[in-house]
């Protein structure tokens, strides 16, 4: 049996080898990302890419650069994200190429002129309507495209990593309302709802739990509640 010294002593080694071992099997992926008219560096713009070992987006730097490193070698699908003042991203990319062991993969974006340019934050009051759920750790709110805000392409434009969504919060007054609730559906885990209430939402930025909200509303009174159907936001 090998001793606990030895394996003290070995362990480094071990460890040293394991390390060589992966790094023969890994790659990376670096680039720019820059606006394709200007030419200019597009900073704070992320790159991702779904392999083993790679968790989370990586940010271009004040040249425009970003680098993924550790990928795994194979044939992989990258995705590049505006930035963003919340969490989101709107999609800007996708780019699939090889990776091989102890190499670097090219992939350099050009972004459409003004294609990551999202709406001035700030606060637009009136009446709402769209679809609420809520939870443990949840409060989302989808305004439809016709709510009083202005809101015709939605809360922000393009394909997001996430649906884009209202954190709410709700005032005195509208805590104090007698509102019925439809009753959830069996096993539903967050009621939805459709409402059209009256409040101010502000954003874009990062709201609620974990900043994963795009948009915070406070709603001050409910006009109405009722269970979602399919010709809600028409």
């Amino acid at each position: 049996m090998l001793s606990r010294a030895w394996l003290v002593s070995a362990l480094p080694l071990l460890l040293s080898f394991s390390r060589a071992l992966h790094a023969q099997g890994t790659g990376s992926i670096s680039g720019t990302i820059r606006d394709s008219v200007t030419g200019a560096p597009i900073r704070d713009a992320k790159a991702a890419v779904p392999a083993s070992g790679r968790y989370g987006r990586e940010s271009t730097d004040s040249l425009g650069r970003y680098t993924l490193d550790g990928v795994p070698a194979g044939t992989w699908s990258v995705e590049f994200h505006c930035p963003s003042r919340t969490l989101l991203g709107r999609s800007l990319a996708r780019r699939t190429g090889t990776v091989a062991a102890n190499a670097v993969l090219r992939l350099d974006i050009h972004a459409p002129p003004g294609w990551c340019v999202e709406p001035d934050s700030g606060s637009r009051v009136g009446v709402f309507r769209g679809h609420y759920s809520f939870g443990f750790e949840e409060s989302r709110f989808v305004p439809c495209p016709d709510s009083s805000a202005g809101l015709a392409k939605g809360l922000l434009p393009g394909e997001h990593v996430v649906e884009p969504s209202a954190w709410v919060n709700f005032t005195s007054t509208a805590q104090r309302q007698r509102v019925r609730w439809p009753k959830p559906l069996e096993n539903e885990r967050y009621p939805r709802y459709f409402v059209r209430w009256q409040g101010t939402l502000t954003g874009p930025g990062t709201y609620g739990h974990l900043g994963v909200s795009a948009f915070a509303f406070t709603a001050d009174t409910i006009l109405e509640v009722r269970r979602p159907e399919a010709t809600d936001c028409r």
